[in-house]
């Protein structure tokens, strides 16, 4: 009986931990994303600045 006590607190531990993981991959995944779009809106921004400051945009 202590035997699979044991196994079951050693899944539950895997568990939270797996999910733990999961958690910080998706939120630096969301913030590398974040950061990835303003770098290229600010560089689409710049391409087209001067075109937009003599009057073609």
């Amino acid at each position: 009986m202590e035997n699979n006590n044991e196994i079951l607190e050693e899944r539950k531990s895997n568990s939270a931990m797996i999910k733990l993981m999961l958690a910080i991959f998706l939120a630096l995944g969301s913030v590398v994303y974040i950061m990835y779009r303003g770098a290229s809106n600010r560089a689409y921004k710049e391409k087209w600045q001067d075109y937009d400051e003599c009057g073609l945009g």
